[in-house]
């Protein structure tokens, strides 16, 4: 085991995949703009009047202040250009949910040492068929804690009050898990082999738990170091997660390969 982990964590530096980490980080930002321009139109259209985008504000101020303000704005000008603002932000979505899976694939391929890429036509119509699979995935992760914070609630179970937290951790690293098996079992160009994706995936999920914490600590703790960006404090701190995420999946895919080279024997080839 630290055989495998010593070979990924070379062939991580030798590949430079930090740098493509940078990279899925800053195309994955681009995708969560019409993300949230789509959800912010899906409210308008269910909160239609003035009451409703009162209880809308004041959901938002209650879970998430530091944006409430932006998103109150951005709800309001939804709720009179309804129509042409899903219209946007759903084909925005779709394009750029398709680069982030393409930057993906890339990456994959790089930590695989596939040099021989799929057709330009194959990777987009993949790409395409990931988004919405990525959107229901999400959908779950947020239902999920939710759902069983109304159980405990209803059910009058105090001892259970801390079920939601735990449900909501164990619950996204275990779509972590998942979501991250199949992109490395399906986006490169090469026959699954789940021998060597399962350990990848173990480590990705392990990983992303790792880091929801350790982000949450030094966003308490050192929120100060934000201030110096002002207004582009919340962007910054944004682009900081994004960019931890994508290194723990890129290690997971690079413990993946080197876990099947070490299985089969042989040395791990650079992808150039």
């Amino acid at each position: 085991m630290i055989r495998v982990f010593r070979a990924a964590g070379l062939r991580f530096s030798a590949e430079g995949a930090a740098f493509m980490a940078q990279a899925i980080a800053f195309t994955a930002m681009f995708s969560l703009v019409p993300l949230t321009l789509v959800a912010v139109a899906m409210l308008a259209f269910v909160y239609g009047t003035d009451d409703g985008i009162a209880r809308a504000n004041e959901v938002i101020q209650e879970y998430a202040p530091a944006i409430g303000d932006l998103v109150s704005s951005n709800l309001t000008a939804a709720v009179h250009y309804r129509t042409w603002t899903g219209a946007i932000g759903l084909v925005g979505l779709i394009w750029a949910g398709k680069n982030l899976f393409q930057a993906l694939t890339y990456a994959l391929n790089r930590s695989l040492g596939i040099t021989r890429f799929r057709h330009f036509v194959w990777d987009v119509a993949i790409a395409l068929t990931l988004v919405p699979v990525a959107g229901v995935v999400l959908i779950v992760a947020t239902v999920i804690p939710i759902v069983i914070t109304l159980i405990v609630q209803f059910a009058g179970l105090e001892s259970l009050r801390w079920a939601p937290q735990i449900a909501s951790y164990a619950g996204s690293a275990g779509l972590v898990f998942v979501v991250s098996a199949l992109l490395y079992a399906y986006l490169p160009n090469r026959t699954p082999r789940w021998r060597s994706v399962i350990p990848g995936a173990l480590t990705c999920g392990v990983g992303y738990s790792i880091a929801q914490i350790a982000f949450a600590v030094y966003t308490s703790y050192a929120a100060s170091a934000f201030q110096i960006y002002g207004a582009l404090s919340a962007l910054f701190a944004l682009l900081l997660w994004l960019d931890l995420i994508g290194v723990v999946f890129l290690f997971g895919a690079f413990v993946s390969a080197a876990w099947e080279k070490d299985v089969e024997g042989g040395t791990l080839s650079l992808a150039s």
